[in-house]
């Protein structure tokens, strides 16, 4: 495919689906169950975001699948 054709093709469509409360847990479990210590990997993307971000102070993250 040439660059031409790729520029003038429509871009796709991306469908979200939230992820339900209780269903956080099946979420990591799903996308980074082979990551080591997953467990912890939310409260490190929150303290993250808390250093980084002045005010930022701690939020209910929703998640999306896409």
């Amino acid at each position: 495919m040439t660059l031409s054709a790729l520029l003038t093709q429509e871009p796709a469509t991306i469908k979200s689906n939230l992820v339900h409360p209780r269903g956080r847990d099946t979420f990591w479990r799903f996308y980074f169950g082979s990551v080591p210590g997953w467990q912890h990997l939310e409260n490190d993307i929150f303290k993250m975001m808390d250093n980084l971000c002045d005010i930022y102070h701690g939020a209910f993250w929703e998640f999306s699948m896409l």
